[in-house]
């Protein structure tokens, strides 16, 4: 007796789904039945700012949306799943309605669960530590697993805001440190690792092929900061923060190896579209523009 198997054809982010499955709709844990999901937004990012917004209806008149948005209570858990897997992992942060001309629909926003407990922090001046130090301290505090690379300097006294995550992000870029947040994991060290070796990642890297499935692509080179841009692609809902890729047929200056510092999944009745932002050197995407400070929307 012989042995079949299956292989499904793999898109350019390594993601290996039948045809079929990259038509269907993403599924939300939290919107029970009587309900339509009519749109959502993904966003995930290497600083660990990842968050979600969906649009859906109900069956009936308005007054189904609004008892749906009473039963979703803020800081519940939300889940968006995939055919691949889970996408997205967080609590409701806001809901609301909107009314226009072809009815009312409700509105879901949710944070991840570590930008969560970033937020919920308070300031504090630590004595004494250094930025290892804190680094795998404040991962523990947002239920993260610290992957920290030792630090020597001895700082003396430090004011730390509230929000975790970017006074990380800040510091790390005051160092030359790479800081990135995935997977349940908090990266902070010289160096990161590669991408087969991050958890929830393809095994080999990906192959951006600029071709009729790429909507938009650009490429750009800022001085010492390396090469970085976008692209768009349809119907690859697989690319993720800290991925690396290769691309193909584009000529030399974009040849070489570069990763995923935010993806942007967006679903409505057309399909899915994907917006990365990628950078040559690292995931500190703000730094390459030349921001000092403040997250990427």
């Amino acid at each position: 007796m012989s042995e079949k198997t299956r292989v499904f054809p793999t898109t350019t982010s390594g993601l290996q789904l039948a045809a079929r499955q990259l038509q269907e709709q993403p599924v939300c844990s939290v919107l029970p039945r009587g309900t339509t999901l009519l749109g959502c937004e993904v966003s995930l990012q290497a600083a660990g700012f990842d968050h979600l917004e969906i649009v859906f209806s109900a069956d009936g008149d308005s007054r189904g949306v609004e008892e749906t948005l009473n039963s979703l209570v803020p800081g519940a858990e939300l889940v968006l799943e995939l055919p691949a897997g889970p996408l997205f992992r967080g609590r409701i942060r806001d809901r609301g309605l909107k009314r226009d001309r072809a009815g009312t629909v409700g509105l879901l926003r949710a944070h991840c669960d570590q930008r969560e407990a970033s937020l919920l922090q308070q300031p504090q001046t630590f004595y004494h530590h250094c930025d290892s130090e804190l680094a795998g301290m404040f991962a523990l505090e947002l239920g993260l697993q610290p992957v920290v690379e030792p630090t020597a300097e001895v700082i003396e006294l430090v004011d730390c805001p509230a929000d975790r995550l970017e006074f990380l992000r800040l510091r790390a870029r005051a160092i030359g440190y790479e800081f990135a947040v995935t997977a349940g994991a908090l990266y902070f060290s010289s160096k990161l690792p590669a991408g087969c070796d991050v958890p929830g990642l393809p095994p080999c890297a990906g192959v951006l092929a600029v071709d009729d499935r790429v909507l938009e692509f650009s490429i750009e080179e800022h001085s010492a900061r390396g090469k970085g841009g976008v692209f768009e692609v349809a119907g690859d809902p697989g690319w993720l923060p800290l991925q690396e890729f290769e691309i193909a047929g584009q000529g030399g200056f974009s040849a070489g190896r570069y990763r995923v510092a935010g993806a942007r999944h967006s679903w409505d009745r057309l399909g899915y579209r994907t917006r990365v932002d990628y950078l040559e050197h690292g995931v500190d995407l703000a730094g390459w523009n030349g921001g000092e400070n403040g997250q990427q929307d």
